[in-house]
């Protein structure tokens, strides 16, 4: 399970890296490690999710006339939220990953059945 402060501070420099913020390492570490900033970043996690009070427009797209969970959400929840399988400390996100999320969403009659190990 990982802590609210490994969360904002991966999202922070997901931010960083995507020129989107231009606070430096020791800002984000302050900002992270404060209850006020891991509340306002957890709220923009959470719009850029699309589950929080005010959704970004980016958590969405459109698709056959439909709205649907986008991509960029779908990878800040693995890569961001989730990060590693506990038991194998591997990253979760990876291609099939994406292709079965691009395959359930867009596709509301889907079923993926595969066995794992």
């Amino acid at each position: 399970m990982r802590t609210k402060q490994e969360i904002v501070t991966d999202y922070l420099l997901l931010l960083k890296s995507e020129n989107k913020i231009g606070l430096n390492k020791n800002e984000i570490k302050s900002y992270s490690s404060s209850t006020e900033g891991q509340n306002k970043v957890i709220d923009m996690i959470n719009n850029e999710l699309g589950c929080g009070s005010n959704p970004y427009p980016s958590a969405y797209e459109k698709h056959r006339g439909q709205l649907i969970s986008s991509l960029r959400a779908w990878r800040l929840f693995c890569k961001i939220i989730v990060d590693k399988d506990v038991s194998t400390n591997q990253e979760i996100y990876n291609y099939a990953m994406e292709e079965f999320f691009l395959l359930v969403e867009k596709n509301i009659k889907s079923l993926i059945n595969c066995r794992r190990g």
